[in-house]
């Protein structure tokens, strides 16, 4: 027992670096990792806040690109048979040739093409027609502006007989008419449905 009175002063000393270690590091090491843990929660939920703050954004650029997408389906022509589609068309160019007063000398359909990536499908008409130049101007501005979209895709005019006051007419012109055509069923209703 004497020996302990002689180191009591070490043994406390001891005794005090024990509790430290033991008990108060601990205590410590436990608050910096809940700090830590309350940072990396803290960070979590502003980014969630951020995220929740921009769904109405997101949900408003979602109704923008369903309306585009609506608008964009309506430039293609509908999935229909080939020979179906290709005779309704014929027709419909026919209307418009005639309409302007332009005369049709020759029609013909070039193979159709599948574009990659998308899911439509290109046909080619090509025409040769003999006209007055402003009679085929307007006839070019009317297909161009058809909905479903009709395409000019090449023309080779050549003008005769132009004068200061008349443009002339076109004898021997050519043009490819390019029409697209889904090759999947749309359904507009589930577009119309969804806003």
């Amino acid at each position: 027992m004497g020996d302990l009175k002689k180191h009591g002063l070490l043994l406390t000393v001891m005794a005090t670096l024990l509790t430290v270690k033991f008990l108060i590091v601990p205590v410590f090491i436990w608050q910096e990792v809940m700090l830590s843990d309350i940072y990396s929660q803290e960070k979590r939920l502003a980014k969630v806040a951020k995220v929740l703050n921009k769904d109405g954004q997101v949900s408003e650029l979602g109704q923008q690109v369903i309306i585009d997408l609506a608008a964009a389906e309506k430039l293609f022509f509908p999935l229909n048979s080939e020979s179906s589609f290709k005779l309704a068309q014929q027709q419909l160019i026919e209307g418009f040739i005639t309409k302007h007063k332009v005369s049709l000398t020759n029609l013909g359909w070039q193979s159709a093409t599948e574009l990659k990536g998308s899911a439509l499908t290109r046909y080619q008409v090509s025409i040769r027609f003999d006209g007055l130049f402003v009679d085929i101007v307007t006839l070019f501005a009317e297909l161009e502006n058809h909905s479903p979209w009709l395409q000019i895709a090449e023309f080779n005019l050549s003008s005769k007989a132009q004068s200061s006051d008349d443009l002339g007419y076109i004898k021997g012109g050519r043009a490819v008419i390019n029409l697209y055509m889904n090759t999947t069923k749309v359904n507009a209703n589930v577009v119309e449905s969804s806003l």
